[in-house]
């Protein structure tokens, strides 16, 4: 499902085809009604989704992620899901276990780590 995001978020949507409708600026309204209006751009909301896309599939695909700056990762994955509802994003913030992970560090995570795999 991001991808279809991401894949909207491309140039060829702002500027429209013969082929095809012209998503923006109507999608942004539409698809992110909770978005700053400072960064109503397709080209900000392209970056931030393809920026959370690559991490997604860089998890996905079991490659290391403790070098990706995580702690300001999930603050703009927060910040992103509240684009699309403040309540959800609230309640994930409020919950999410990754700022506990993260201070903890590699040693704090082993033990978790090595007790999901046993």
């Amino acid at each position: 499902m991001l991808s279809i995001w991401v894949s909207l978020c491309k140039r060829p949507s702002e500027q429209g085809r013969i082929d095809g409708p012209r998503l923006w600026p109507a999608l942004v309204t539409m698809g992110f009604p909770h978005l700053p209006k400072a960064k109503r751009t397709r080209s900000q909301v392209f970056h931030a989704l393809n920026s959370l896309r690559d991490l997604r599939n860089r998890v996905f695909h079991h490659e290391a992620v403790w070098d990706r700056k995580l702690d300001r990762r999930h603050a703009e994955i927060i910040e992103t899901i509240g684009w699309l509802n403040r309540d959800l994003a609230a309640a994930l913030e409020a919950h999410s276990p990754l700022p506990t992970t993260i201070d903890k560090g590699v040693a704090g995570f082993r033990a978790q780590a090595e007790a999901i795999i046993k």
